[in-house]
C-alpha cells in the first residue's frame, strides 16, 4: 500500500515539475478557429442573417397584406358597381323599384 502511494507522490512531482518547466498559455489551449473574438465575430454575423431574415420576411408580409386588402377593395367596388348597374337597368324595364335596389344593398352591407 505504501508503494502505491511512492509511485501517486512521486507522478505527481513529476507532473508539477513539467508544468514549471514549460508553461502553456490560453491561444495554445485555445484552438484559433474558437477564439472568442471569433465566436464573437460568428455571433454577430449570425445575429445580422437572422435579422435581416426577419426583416425580408416582414416586408414580404407586408407587401402580401398590401396587395391582398387592395384586391378585396376592388372586388367590393366592382361588386357594388354592378349591383347598381344592374339594379338601374331592372328599374328602368319595371321589374324593380328603386327601394327594393336600396333595400337590397342596405342588407348586403
Amino acid at each position: 500500500m505504501f508503494g502505491f502511494i511512492k509511485r501517486k507522490q512521486k507522478n505527481l512531482s513529476e507532473t508539477r515539475q513539467t508544468a514549471t518547466e514549460a508553461p502553456i498559455t490560453a491561444e495554445e489551449l485555445v484552438p484559433v478557429e474558437t477564439k472568442p473574438a471569433d465566436l464573437s465575430h460568428s455571433l454577430e454575423k449570425t445575429k445580422r442573417s437572422f435579422s435581416d431574415g426577419l426583416a425580408d420576411i416582414g416586408v414580404r408580409s407586408a407587401m402580401v397584406g398590401r396587395w391582398f386588402f387592395m384586391g378585396l377593395g376592388l372586388i367590393s367596388a366592382v361588386g357594388t358597381a354592378m349591383v347598381f348597374w344592374l339594379g338601374g337597368h331592372m328599374i328602368l324595364r319595371g321589374v324593380f323599384t328603386v327601394g327594393t335596389i336600396v333595400a337590397f344593398m342596405l342588407s348586403s352591407a
